[in-house]
């Protein structure tokens, strides 16, 4: 958990849940230690539109 209370990406990428599927950051790793504001799951191609920043996306990337 970071001073706030919220949990940062880097953390979530290390629960079992998340660390089974063999995560991969494709972008933006020197923001790991950012907060999580929402956690969405989505295949949508245009799922970035969607997004307005905070957000923890999970996605298989087929449908990217």
């Amino acid at each position: 958990m970071d001073s706030q209370g919220g949990i940062t990406v880097r953390r979530a990428l290390e629960l079992p849940g998340l660390l089974g599927g063999l995560p991969e950051v494709v972008a933006c790793a020197d923001r790991l230690d950012r907060t999580v504001r929402w956690v969405h799951a989505g295949e949508a191609p245009n799922i970035a539109s969607l997004l307005k920043g905070g957000e923890l996306l999970l996605t298989t990337g087929l449908g990217l």
